[in-house]
């Protein structure tokens, strides 16, 4: 596929490439077409050593309304028209989307510009930093609809206080960008004409920085999230400092 047919328009400037979801008539939900093309995009620019950081938003009024229903319905059929249990597993281009975005030897930012709901919560909360328009909305209405957000939980209780993490998953309602933040899932909220700007400031400063040393300030985070027990984020974090210097 050309980059002219790609659903994600990148924009480099010095050190910093914007990749921003280009499918506003479906709200930039997350398609085949649209995740491989984040999958390419991020592969392309891990190569580039004069790019330090990546910023991502969306087009139109949303960050991403989610899995594209179409989709979504696919992946549930199988075997002549018979829906799947709800139990069908999580497509895994996706999870390697959000393991990609993780991992990612550089840090990534989300400019949220607009809705953010459903498996885009989980999107979202791969990115290290998460800068919201306060016209933001976010929300899990999967509830409403009679099935869990499966693709969400998991990543929601690690990232924010359970309390909040069952608030927007039993409600089913929208949060504003003031109590997204509130609750840990933004990092900072900023006028909505202020967003692209605020992006681009925050990535050309940490864009001056040894771009090793902050991949393992990251992967050194990351990892110590994943262990079972104070002590042993702690060594996991040493190790990495070890491995750094």
């Amino acid at each position: 596929m050309s980059k002219k047919d790609s659903l994600v328009i990148t924009e480099e400037r010095d050190k910093v490439v914007k990749f921003t979801l280009n499918r506003p008539e479906k709200k930039n939900a997350l398609s085949a077409q649209l995740v491989e093309d984040l999958l390419s995009a991020f592969e392309e620019y891990r190569k580039r050593e004069e790019i330090r950081v990546i910023i991502t938003t969306g087009v139109g009024d949303s960050f991403s309304g989610g899995m594209d229903v179409n989709w979504l319905r696919d992946l549930m059929m199988k075997d002549g028209g018979q829906a799947a249990r709800v139990t069908v597993d999580p497509h895994p281009i996706v999870v390697d989307l959000y393991e990609t975005i993780r991992k990612y030897p550089k840090p990534v930012i989300a400019a949220v510009n607009g809705y953010c709901l459903g498996a885009a919560i989980s999107f979202l909360l791969s990115f290290d930093i998460i800068i919201s328009s306060d016209k933001a909305k976010f929300g899990l209405p999967e509830v409403m609809r009679g099935f869990t957000p499966r693709l969400v939980i998991g990543v929601l209780v690690k990232s924010i206080p359970i309390k909040y993490a069952l608030d927007l998953t039993l409600t089913g309602l929208n949060w504003d960008a003031e109590k997204a933040e509130r609750a840990g899932l933004v990092t900072r909220v900023v006028p909505h004409d202020k967003l692209e700007e605020t992006a681009f400031e925050i990535a050309n400063f940490m864009a001056q920085w040894d771009p090793v040393t902050m991949d393992y300030c990251k992967q050194a985070a990351y990892q110590s999230l994943d262990q079972p027990t104070y002590a042993q984020a702690i060594e996991m974090s040493s190790l990495m400092h070890e491995r750094c210097n």
